[in-house]
């Protein structure tokens, strides 16, 4: 007996939010049941159905299958990983080389799948998802024909496939036959078991596991057969007479450019909404300060072609926009030359060293190999600019020393920590002219400043969502990378703390966000230290909805429980109850905005985003 369908569960802690995901990814129709458990149903006969229940842990493991998607030409391609990116996704690192045709990404819950390149003749004629690709022997192959009656379509070096009579996509084991080398290796998974299905379509998995090729006993509820297949991964087998649709009929057709019931988007932007890219143009034009702009002509050249360029402003697009800014293309680019890239370490190098002239040319070479190539930076793009800039410990020195008394010991505790480098911000000495010294931050001081000694800090506590750290090479490569190839003294610096952070006070730094940790961290010092809290461009990356939610507890704190807080933020960051007046020159630098201990927050100043200058306002 053939099966009419086969379907693949899948562990989500946000079922619904997955299962969007991937109807917009793959078409076909969603459905729902009481239970909140999702069903992606193919649009077409053979078709795999993918079924989301819920799960409260998060995935841990690399999953030992994955999606490989089709493309019908290079825009095409470039099409799907831009609207996963938009919805969610993230680039992923299996081991993939540069040159290599296919995009590997990594779902909203860290699933693994692949977006082919196009003229792949394995999967041709499959539809958009074209294999499920397994681990597995050429027995896995063998025994999953036999129980779906599925016919084997390869078999050949211990690699199989089998696929339904009705077509619709490929699973095989034993390897990837869509590409080389990205099939995960086995691991703990966070998919469920297949479910053979025969007629109408019902979902039920188990994780039960029995001797290989032995009957397991079901519940007599279920009136169904368990089986484990030779790798003891069992499923379910659901007898037709017992089979029924899922749910009440509140389907809702989810996939690119279509509509609910209602005529909406159930929330979903078409893919022209998601690719603003006249905002991308902007964002490049404007990335760069006037007084930056002229201490950086390989930049400020680069930048004028990332914002003409087709490739470019569809990459830029395609981040989340808390995340859509030209520094993190910048960084992607470098962080490529800094691991090693024939074409760009060369170029990069040459920058940094100050040994060509041809700014303009070095540009248009990086901007040829982006186009050759967009997955150099698409398959990075689940980062974020962590520059974790030392240079701003200059201004915090000096509000901090302005903010509490010098004899008030304090426990920091800074909000987007990254690698928390800015915990030591005492460390550092601060002159007005660099005296060449690898630790010393060059800050011009303006109006009514005079700096006092740092009080003495008890604890030092950061919160970042994805913390770094100074031992681990790939994090430094990434700090190093958010700094401009062309700063040399900025890299001079950062060496010297790699070098020296092992001497420093011991840091506590907390995985999680803003709202999720800050109040353990306030909670984590000595209770006769005075808490200061610092956030230094990250409210610039959150949601208007939690700026207010962070902005309620952190000003709670200060007029409860005598905390201080210390906010650097773009003036974009617009915070209630304050007015960033000032000069042209002073709206375009980054807001100083500070509360007291038991006082009302308040404009303090202005400064340079790398910490160049402070200027303190005049009451």
């Amino acid at each position: 007996m053939t099966n009419d369908y086969l379907a693949l569960s899948f562990a989500a802690k946000s079922p619904e939010r997955l299962g969007r995901f991937w109807a917009e990814i793959l078409g076909g129709s969603l459905e729902t049941d009481s239970r909140g458990e999702m069903a992606l149903l193919p649009a077409s006969p053979g078709g795999l159905v993918v079924r989301f229940r819920p799960w409260r842990e998060r995935k841990r493991e690399r999953n030992s299958l994955h999606f490989d998607v089709t493309s019908d030409s290079l825009t095409d391609q470039r099409r799907i990983v831009s609207l996963a990116l938009t919805l969610g996704a993230r680039p992923y690192d299996v081991g993939q080389r540069p040159e290599e045709g296919h995009v590997v990404l990594a779902d909203l819950e860290g699933n693994e799948f692949c977006v082919i390149e196009p003229g792949n003749q394995f999967l041709a004629g499959c539809g958009p998802l074209g294999a499920l690709a397994c681990d597995g022997s050429r027995e896995v192959g063998v025994f999953w024909s036999s129980v779906t009656g599925w016919p084997l379509v390869w078999d050949q070096n211990d690699e199989t496939a089998i696929r339904s009579p009705l077509g619709g996509p490929k699973i095989s084991w034993g390897g990837d036959r869509a590409k080389t080398g990205v099939a995960p290796p086995g691991c703990a998974s966070n998919s469920r078991p297949l479910a053979a299905v025969s007629g109408p379509r019902r979902w039920r998995d188990s994780s039960r596991s029995a001797p290989r090729g032995s009957m397991m006993n079901a519940s007599p509820a279920d009136a169904a057969s368990l089986w484990p297949t030779p790798t003891a991964r069992s499923f379910t087998y659901l007898p037709s007479r017992r089979a029924k649709a899922v749910g009440p009929p509140s389907r809702v057709l989810v996939g690119p450019r279509t509509t609910s019931p209602s005529g909406e988007l159930d929330g979903i932007a078409t893919l022209e909404e998601m690719l603003d890219l006249d905002d991308a143009r902007r964002r490049y034009h404007f990335a760069l300060a006037p007084e930056d702009s002229e201490r950086v002509p390989f930049y400020r050249a680069l930048l004028a072609g990332l914002e003409e360029d087709p490739t470019t402003l569809e990459l830029l697009a395609s981040v989340r926009v808390e995340q859509r800014n030209p520094m993190l293309i910048l960084a992607v680019l470098h962080f490529a030359a800094l691991r090693g890239h024939d074409v760009l370490t060369p170029l990069y190098n040459e920058v940094r060293d100050a040994t060509t002239l041809d700014v303009k040319g070095a540009a248009a070479a990086v901007l040829a190999e982006v186009r050759r190539s967009p997955s150099l930076v698409a398959r990075e793009l689940w980062r974020s600019t962590q520059t974790n800039e030392p240079g701003r410990s200059a201004v915090i020195q000096g509000v901090v020393g302005d903010l509490v008394d010098e004899d008030t010991a304090i426990n920091l505790v800074d909000v987007g920590s990254s690698a928390g480098i800015n915990l030591w911000f005492d460390k550092f000495s601060v002159r007005d002219v660099d005296d060449g010294r690898p630790l010393t931050l060059v800050c011009s001081d303006v109006g009514p400043l005079a700096r006092r000694a740092s009080p003495e800090v008890l604890a030092r506590t950061g919160i970042d969502p994805h913390p770094l750290d100074l031992d681990v090479e790939d994090d430094r490569l990434w700090l190093k990378a958010c700094i401009w190839p062309e700063e040399r003294r900025r890299h001079e610096r950062f060496d010297a703390i790699v070098a020296a952070h092992r001497s420093w006070p011991t840091t506590t730094v907390l995985r999680g966000g803003a709202l999720e940790r800050l109040n353990e961290a306030l909670l984590t010092g000595p209770k006769r230290a005075t808490n200061v809290v610092v956030n230094s461009w990250v409210a610039f990356y959150l949601s208007q909805e939690e700026r207010e939610a962070y902005f309620a507890t952190v000003t709670q704190w200060c007029r409860e429980r005598g905390a201080g807080w210390i906010s650097i933020e773009s003036s974009l960051v617009r915070w209630p109850g304050v007015s960033l007046t000032g000069t042209d020159h002073q709206r375009a630098a980054s807001q100083v905005v500070v509360a007291r201990p038991g006082e009302a927050v308040t404009l303090w100043g202005w400064c340079h985003p790398h910490g160049r200058w402070l200027e303190k306002r005049t009451t």
